[in-house]
């Protein structure tokens, strides 16, 4: 939890992960079929 609270990973959450990676959510889907 500290690490979470920590002022430094805090600001990278709110300038970089939130705006650039946290909208960019790619998943490649495989159809499934049972045999």
């Amino acid at each position: 939890q500290t690490y979470n609270e920590h002022l430094l990973h805090v600001q990278f959450v709110e300038t970089r992960w939130i705006p650039e990676v946290a909208d960019f959510i790619e998943i490649d889907y495989k159809p499934y079929t049972e045999a």
